[in-house]
């Protein structure tokens, strides 16, 4: 079983029942990368050789052969794995594609488009790119209009824009890992706040745990600014990212070396040419978890602390009585 060039498993046809085999393979999630992946199975069966049949005069009638069955097929786990903690960026652009679709998206957009109507248009181009439904069909709607507590859903969300734009961001509060203030502040989820000087425009994407449907995920795309967004879209267009958080930033010019040859730039086809960032990636704890993330103190492990202690104790108590008493007979 081959998993994107990398063998995983073998198995010998000796140790499987000669008529139906069945065989499960756990594909490792190291193994997977985000988009398409691609599964091979290979068949190698050693007939007989050239010199084995001449030592023989009958000649084989026997043939080997292998059928991969048609029930055969790949079982793949919804949601989101909770045993790594925070979900990762590094999955992106899962589990908001789902089996190449986002009918289980809904995206929530400013008003009129926000300050930035071209950031607008490019991110739901992002969006949509990487997928193999011939009609896309994401939920879509304002972010006057959305109220999770009014309308439950059961979808993963994209907010998208300005924390002017867009009051549900005021709302998480301390679910986000890093809040975006109105006045060009930055939260930390270790309650430290940054101010950001005023030339300094800065992109935030942030993944965190649905707070309002268990098994869905939220993705922020915001800023400090409107150029900001710019930087956090085409931070999801390079997808260069891990952890939690990732800001972007403009590339700052460097000064050329004596003697260096500069660098070639790749040429950009279908779409505008990539913006030169500086991206930083961060896996931030926020200060309030979702249900699921609860981690809860391991009883058992605390139990068996205190009965520990108790024994410790006892003994040393009929040590003592023990010492006291051979102190009064001497």
């Amino acid at each position: 079983v081959i998993v994107n060039d990398l063998p995983l498993e073998s198995v010998a046809f000796r140790d499987l029942a000669p008529v139906h085999a069945v065989r499960r393979v756990d594909l490792p999630g190291a193994a997977l990368r985000p988009g398409a992946n691609a599964v091979r199975i290979e068949f190698s069966m050693r007939l007989p050789g050239l010199a084995e049949r001449e030592a023989c005069n009958a000649v084989p009638v026997e043939q080997a052969w292998a059928v991969l069955h048609a029930d055969s097929a790949l079982h793949q786990p919804l949601g989101i794995d909770r045993t790594g903690g925070e979900p990762s960026l590094t999955t992106y652009p899962y589990p908001f594609h789902r089996n190449g679709r986002i009918d289980d998206v809904l995206i929530v957009l400013p008003a009129d488009l926000g300050k930035n109507p071209q950031a607008v248009a490019q991110f739901l181009a992002e969006v949509g790119r990487g997928t193999r439904a011939g009609l896309l069909r994401p939920t879509v709607v304002t972010a006057q209009s959305f109220d999770p507590a009014r309308d439950p859903i059961d979808k993963d969300v994209i907010l998208f824009g300005l924390p002017e734009d867009s009051p549900i961001l005021g709302t998480l509060g301390g679910r986000l890992p890093v809040e975006v203030g109105t006045d060009q502040r930055l939260v930390l989820a270790r309650e430290l706040t940054v101010r950001v000087a005023d030339l300094e425009r800065l992109g935030v994407v942030e993944e965190i745990v649905s707070p309002w449907s268990p098994g869905r995920a939220v993705l922020v795309v915001t800023g400090t600014s409107a150029e900001g967004i710019d930087y956090a879209v085409e931070a999801l267009r390079q997808r260069a990212l891990s952890g939690n958080v990732v800001i972007a930033t403009l590339q700052r010019p460097r000064a050329p070396v004596a003697g260096a040859v500069p660098t070639p730039q790749p040429l950009a086809f279908g779409g505008p040419a990539p913006i030169p960032l500086d991206v930083s990636s961060y896996r931030l704890r926020p200060q309030i978890l979702a249900a699921e993330q609860d981690v809860r103190p391991p009883w058992i492990l605390i139990a068996a602390a205190v009965i520990a202690l108790l024994a410790i104790l006892i003994v040393a108590a009929q040590t003592y009585a023990a010492f006291r008493g051979s102190e009064e007979r001497s």
